[in-house]
């Protein structure tokens, strides 16, 4: 079955390790200090930006509201009146 894109993207959290972090192997892991990045595809291209945090639950929060930012804009209610 051949993939289909979502009209709106989903944002991955995943950590950004440090050098000496016992779970540097994997990016996926993100219960550890490290800073966060925000991950998603669009177009087939593959997009990073920082959380600008340490701490997964606000990195999740910071990756939905993205998200529905993304929804409001497709909807067109994302601008200012």
């Amino acid at each position: 079955m051949p993939k289909t894109s979502r009209a709106i993207p989903r944002v991955n959290v995943r950590s950004n390790h440090a050098a000496d972090c016992d779970h540097k192997a994997e990016c996926a892991y993100v219960r550890c200090s490290c800073p966060k990045q925000l991950r998603w595809m669009k177009d087939g291209k593959e997009y990073r930006q920082s959380a600008w945090t340490r701490d997964y639950q606000e990195a999740e929060q910071k990756a939905r509201d993205l998200e529905h930012r993304w929804e409001l804009e497709a909807k067109g209610d994302g601008g200012c009146k």
